[in-house]
């Protein structure tokens, strides 16, 4: 039996996916969370297989949930089910540790079939995810060839890539694990060496 805890803010949406899961076999739902706080009490106090997770969130986002189970080493798999397919929260949801992804969009048979996978130890993607990772991978390439073509660092080259995914300073400084002074310089410094003086100029030279 695959236990979940479903997190999401509109009190619908949360009803009707408990009542979609506990209708279907081999999953039950140990709690609902109304908030990023109660997601978290959720998770630590039931345990559960899975999280199904929204971002958006009052008290504690998504986000902010996703940090502080991963932190402290919880077992238990985090999903993002939103309905935000745009980059940047792809991104920040990934690099803060969420196993899947999937918006609300894609309807309630592949929601369930997300949340087997997960609790079985894959890890789901939804399309606009999947396109995501794709142009990552491609951006990584191209940011490898902006490594040989402008002379940027190891280091540089990993935050050039986070820069194309979407992803904010601060989740660039999770990412890598430094500070964001630290951050900033190498920002500085590859925009120095490309020759640009914003994201926007860099992102242009490397995108896919």
């Amino acid at each position: 039996m695959i236990s979940v805890v479903v997190a999401d803010d509109q009190s619908a949406v949360r009803e009707g996916l408990i009542t979609i899961l506990e209708l279907t076999e081999g999953i039950v739902v140990v709690a609902g969370a109304a908030d990023g706080a109660e997601a978290i009490d959720a998770v630590r106090e039931h345990r559960p297989d899975v999280l199904l997770l929204d971002l958006q969130m009052p008290s504690v986002d998504g986000h902010a949930v996703i940090r502080a189970l991963c932190e402290h080493g919880c077992s238990t798999r985090i999903l993002v089910l939103t309905t935000y397919g745009d980059d940047d929260s792809i991104g920040a949801a990934l690099a803060a540790g969420a196993h899947g992804y999937i918006t609300k969009a894609d309807g309630a048979a592949q929601i369930v079939a997300a949340i087997r996978s997960a609790a079985a130890g894959q890890s789901p993607f939804g399309s606009e995810a999947t396109q995501f990772l794709l142009r990552g991978i491609r951006s990584r390439r191209n940011a490898q060839t902006a490594a040989r073509r402008y002379g940027l660092t190891e280091q540089e080259v990993r935050v050039l890539h986070l820069i194309v995914a979407g992803l904010r300073n601060r989740d660039i400084a999770d990412e890598l694990v430094i500070s964001m002074a630290t951050v900033k310089t190498h920002i500085n410094n590859l925009f120095a060496k490309m020759g640009v003086s914003s994201r926007e100029e860099a992102v242009r030279l490397v995108a896919p």
